[in-house]
């Protein structure tokens, strides 16, 4: 039967160095979480079997029912099983033994013969879950089954037994109804289940201790499909409307825990979709090396050749949400120039880049009049052009490290996924950092075993 849910959604992060990072919230998200539900009918046949189980009915003196001569005993014989009819309604069948006693004569002359046979007693139940949580059931008999039906052969007249033993377990069947409606509501018992999937996913997951950052789901709806039953397992599935959100800098604050839940709203199908945003960071040294990679050492010409700069270093760092290049050359100028661009995510190459680039103000007052050739533009296209942080590996990885983290097995419990898209979404500069917003999406599901 279903367990206590667990909620395990681990999200694969860069590994960089730890360092205190400003508070960054991503936007609300709405995503889905679906729980497939199977329950087989097994399960709930070793449920009966352990409370049904010995003398069901038992007639002990020959005149207690209008003096009829009769006395009979009935047991649980076997193992009760239940077996699909259709997506709400199910075959029990009560395997029995039966002992019965029967007299047969007249005028205080009777000759009294015993008979132990065993037949299987039927019913029909009906289960449905209601939009309030409660499960419903409604069991009424369902006939009988025998593989000989049962004769007392007294030479003069044969009897037989079974319309008797059918009347009688008529009138008793209530008693087993009963019993099985009750122990079938008390094991298919939902609603305290999803409260605790609701308050789990309600606690703030970590996603990654180095960048102290979140993940924040809020539960908002609880909807699911009807029941259906196939090869003897009863299926559905309930899923669960959320907003994500990734927060970092600060421990979101936990929701006070529910006591009650939303009433359950049937669709025919459910939102598959699972969307988060994770967050991956760029340290500035790691954009300052691959800089080098691609500029140290290159020579510019300028006006047609007549002057010339070697890139000795370059090094990169923020201001004021741009990034500031430092370019150590040498050759017709030696020294240090400062270019400023804005930084932004090209989708076709998969890397970070910059556009609308210039020499940073302290740059052109000291050199615009001086090194009117310095501005003619070829630093600014050489930096347009070639100038990028790829970013496509760091995505696959991400997605590769997410997926093997969305499947995991905690016990009885374990949680599927599989991401299929992963798309930045947003790109922005703080003193530590290039942060990369990253929308993931696919499928997530908790499942029991």
């Amino acid at each position: 039967m279903l367990t206590r849910l667990i909620f395990v959604c681990l999200i694969g992060s860069l590994h960089l160095m730890s360092q205190t990072i400003p508070n960054t919230n991503s936007e609300a998200l709405k995503s889905s979480l679906n729980i497939p539900i199977s329950i087989p009918l097994s399960s709930i046949d070793a449920i009966l079997n352990k409370s049904i189980a010995g003398i069901i009915y038992q007639d002990t003196l020959y005149g207690d029912h209008n003096p009829d001569d009769f006395k009979c005993k009935v047991w649980k014989a076997g193992n009760i099983k239940l077996t699909g009819l259709s997506n709400y309604q199910y075959n029990i069948a009560v395997p029995l033994k039966v002992w019965v006693d029967k007299g047969y004569g007249a005028f205080g002359l009777m000759n009294y013969q015993q008979l132990t046979f065993q037949m299987v007693m039927n019913f029909k139940i009906t289960i449905a879950l209601n939009p309030n949580w409660t499960v419903s059931t409604k069991t009424e008999p369902n006939g009988y089954a025998w593989v000989q039906r049962p004769v007392l052969d007294f030479k003069v007249i044969q009897i037989p037994v079974s319309p008797i033993v059918e009347k009688i377990l008529d009138m008793n069947y209530k008693d087993i109804a009963s019993k099985i409606d009750d122990k079938i509501k008390s094991y298919i018992n939902l609603k305290k289940e999803v409260m605790d999937a609701w308050n789990q996913m309600a606690s703030p997951i970590l996603l990654s201790d180095s960048f102290n950052t979140w993940l924040k789901i809020t539960p908002l709806l609880i909807k699911a499909v009807p029941i259906v039953q196939s090869n003897n397992v009863i299926y559905t599935t309930i899923g669960f409307d959320i907003l994500t959100k990734t927060i970092v800098g600060e421990v979101p604050q936990k929701d006070p825990l529910v006591n009650n839940i939303p009433n359950l709203t049937y669709i025919s199908a459910l939102d598959r979709d699972f969307q988060l945003q994770n967050i991956a960071h760029i340290t500035y040294a790691q954009a300052t090396k691959i800089a080098r990679d691609q500029f140290n050492g290159d020579t510019m010409a300028f006006s047609d050749g007549k002057y010339k700069l070697i890139i000795d270093d370059v090094q990169i760092s923020p201001h004021q949400k741009r990034f500031l290049i430092q370019a150590d050359v040498r050759g017709s100028l030696n020294g240090s120039v400062f270019i400023e661009g804005d930084p932004y995510y090209d989708s076709i190459s998969k890397s970070v880049k910059m556009q609308n680039i210039e020499f940073d103000l302290k740059t052109k007052n000291i050199f615009k009049k001086s090194l009117a050739w310095l501005f003619e533009g070829v630093i600014e296209k050489k930096i347009q052009q070639n100038f990028e942080i790829p970013t496509k590996e760091l995505m696959e990885t991400t997605l590769q490290s997410t997926n093997q983290a969305l499947n995991k097995k905690n016990g009885m419990i374990s949680t599927v996924g599989r991401l299929y898209s992963i798309e930045p979404t947003q790109l922005t500069l703080s003193e530590q950092y290039i942060s990369i917003y990253l929308l993931l999406k696919g499928q997530l599901s908790i499942q029991t075993n």
